[in-house]
């Protein structure tokens, strides 16, 4: 069986999840809107604070997954 890969990525604000789990088309528009909103709001927050995690996976091994 050939194994088909997934890409997902989570975003976060210092040590804080904002997003979890998107997807390659979902992630983009996530991660200006992060931005975005840290240029707007009036907090200690800055755009150095944000980061992402690109992960890879087997959605072969997530489908066949008996949990």
């Amino acid at each position: 069986m050939n194994e088909i890969m997934g890409t997902m990525y989570h975003i976060y604000l210092k040590d804080r999840c904002l997003h979890y789990g998107l997807t390659e088309e979902e992630f983009p528009k996530a991660w200006e809107t992060a931005k975005g909103m840290i240029v707007l709001m009036k907090t200690d927050y800055t755009i150095d604070d944000l980061s992402y995690e690109k992960l890879n996976y087997s959605k072969t091994a997530t489908l066949d997954s008996s949990h």
